[in-house]
């Protein structure tokens, strides 16, 4: 009861209280110490949440500036790459058109801007103003040749692409139907090779005036065509008058005429078919001339 003593108590009291709350902060550490050791797999587990929700923000923090990097740097190149394409496809329409446009317009070169008439023509008067009696059969000659009508197949038999013919009559023959030519003479037909052998100017001429599909309607017209029905004379029949309408009134009739027709023209310069003079000259015949 002295105050010594109430003293005494309460520095004892004050000395418990301290020591009270030193305990109570140790077993609190204890006790979280005890229980992250005793759940390491919860905070394990919270760690990698936290970390993969960090990862995942900073991910889609940068994913935002590639895609913008990215709609950025190809944006350009595909606007670069629709001109081009553009540009492209104008020019290639452009080149189209001016080519649809200037195929049948004049070309670079001389010998180009000249049709294949005007290039045999061309070779004709080269021919006549040169001091050469015969020559190999010039080419856009025998090009223009090979391209008039009924041309392509032999005059007797059909065979296609003949290389021979019978200058008498200016059409294209193949090589077995120039062997019975042969044998009918010089006088009645004269057979050349249109890439063997030479050949003169007029005998050029003779093929460029005359034609196998001219000479058949001829034929047909004067009943000596294979087809013909009925035939003006007992000796001719569909077996033999092939050989034989070249040596009728009617086939020399032709002959002449066409020679006729060459010698007035091999003078002058070579100017084409000269169709209207030559229909004249065939419809002169009769039809009784056989």
């Amino acid at each position: 009861g002295s105050p010594h003593c109430t003293a005494t108590v309460r520095m004892n009291a004050c000395v418990i209280s301290d020591d009270d709350d030193e305990n109570m902060e140790h077993s609190n550490k204890h006790r979280t110490a005890s229980a992250s050791n005793a759940h390491p797999s919860t905070s394990a587990t919270a760690n990698a949440t936290t970390k993969q929700r960090q990862q995942q923000q900073l991910q889609s923090m940068t994913r935002l500036p590639a895609r913008t990097s990215r709609s950025s740097s190809c944006s350009p190149k595909k606007q670069r790459m629709l001109p081009s394409a553009s540009a492209s496809s104008a020019s290639l329409t452009s080149t189209s058109v001016s080519s649809a446009t200037t195929t049948p317009a004049a070309p670079r070169s001389a010998n180009a801007m000249l049709s294949l008439q005007n290039l045999a023509t061309a070779e004709l008067e080269e021919f006549r103003q040169s001091s050469d009696q015969e020559r190999s059969f010039p080419v856009a000659c025998q090009r223009l040749v090979a391209r008039l009508p009924g041309n392509a197949n032999c005059m007797d038999c059909g065979r296609p692409h003949p290389q021979w013919a019978t200058v008498s009559f200016g059409a294209l023959i193949c090589l077995d139907c120039a062997g019975h030519h042969r044998s009918f003479g010089v006088s009645t037909s004269t057979v050349r090779s249109i890439t063997m052998d030479h050949w003169k100017l007029h005998e050029i001429l003779s093929l460029l005036e005359g034609g196998n599909q001219q000479l058949s309607v001829f034929f047909q017209r004067h009943h000596l065509h294979p087809q013909t029905t009925s035939f003006q004379s007992q000796h001719i029949t569909k077996q033999n008058v092939i050989q034989i309408r070249y040596k009728t009134k009617a086939g020399q009739f032709y002959r002449h005429q066409l020679l006729y027709h060459i010698q007035n023209s091999v003078s002058f310069p070579y100017v084409g078919r000269q169709q209207p003079q030559r229909k004249r000259m065939l419809s002169s015949s009769t039809s009784n001339i056989v």
